[in-house]
């Protein structure tokens, strides 16, 4: 039988943060078409679609990349909150074009919800990253 690394429950809360914000990153990936759709009405109208993608892609690269999934690290809750932010403003910036505005409206949605998981179990994988098993969290 192979030797099995014994995860911590910090380090579970850990992976469950990065491959949640993982999750909600790729859903940037969506928007690549819009980046095409939205550029015939000009380049301020693509930008926000570019940027998710973009921000898909960095969390893509840095997730698989990573030497240690297992470890906390701030990066995959300010790129999901990053999303979020460009989505406010652009919806801000598109609010005259109501055809433009339709797609943030959805992805707002969903990088709110993202945002709201992801910093939830960062603030709980902070807490829970000093105990070493499932028996110390019952104790």
């Amino acid at each position: 039988m192979q030797n099995q690394r014994s995860f911590s429950v910090g380090e579970l809360w850990a992976f469950g943060t990065n491959s949640a914000a993982l999750v909600g990153l790729l859903f940037g990936l969506a928007f690549l078409a819009e980046v095409f759709g939205e550029f015939a009405d000009g380049l301020l109208f693509s930008i926000d679609d570019a940027v998710a993608v973009l921000l898909g892609l960095v969390g893509l690269i840095w997730f698989i990349s990573r030497d240690n999934k297992y470890q906390r690290s701030v990066v995959p809750v300010v790129l999901i909150v990053l999303g979020l932010v460009t989505k406010l403003v652009w919806i801000m910036l598109e609010s005259s074009h109501p055809d433009d505005v339709g797609d943030d409206i959805g992805g707002m949605i969903a990088y709110l919800i993202g945002s709201i998981v992801v910093v939830t179990f960062y603030f709980v994988a902070g807490r829970k990253q000093s105990l070493r098993s499932v028996g110390d969290l019952l104790s």
